[in-house]
């Protein structure tokens, strides 16, 4: 009976040791994900800057600081997406709702976890739709 025990509490130690390591790895998954959301914001507010200073610059050439704008906004672009990808990441991983996300990287939630609205999606559908049709079309004209 005492061998029962002792296998007994083994297995509970064992089960629990187990636990602690999936909740380190939880923890630690939630770590990185808040870090690069953190840090695609850091990214996103260094390339609002950049835009700022072509902005306010008034030397140059027009023309090529309009590139350098249209280029600098474009980058906006990606970092946005870069920003809503961490977050979206960071929802998942951390087991948390969008809007905690949201508070905790100090953004606005409906900015950050924008709804597709309903005509973009049919929009979208659409498109598919037409897409399919389309290629109908051309098979049975040839």
């Amino acid at each position: 009976m005492a061998s029962e025990t002792g296998k007994e509490r083994q297995a509970i130690r064992e089960r629990k040791r187990q636990a602690l390591l999936e909740l380190r790895k939880g923890i630690e998954a939630t770590e990185r994900a808040q870090d690069a959301s953190f840090s695609a914001l850091e990214r996103l507010s260094t390339q609002l800057d950049r835009v700022t200073e072509l902005a306010s610059a008034s030397n140059g050439d027009p023309i090529e600081r309009a590139t350098q704008m249209q280029a600098a906004i474009t980058a906006i672009g990606a970092a946005v997406d870069d920003v809503r990808s961490q977050a979206e990441t960071l929802v998942k991983v951390s087991g948390t709702n969008r809007q905690a996300v949201a508070e905790m990287l100090g953004v606005k939630q409906a900015a950050l976890f924008p709804r597709r609205s309903a005509s973009v999606v049919r929009q979208q559908r659409g498109n598919r739709v037409d897409g399919q049709h389309n290629q109908h079309e051309t098979e049975s004209e040839a």
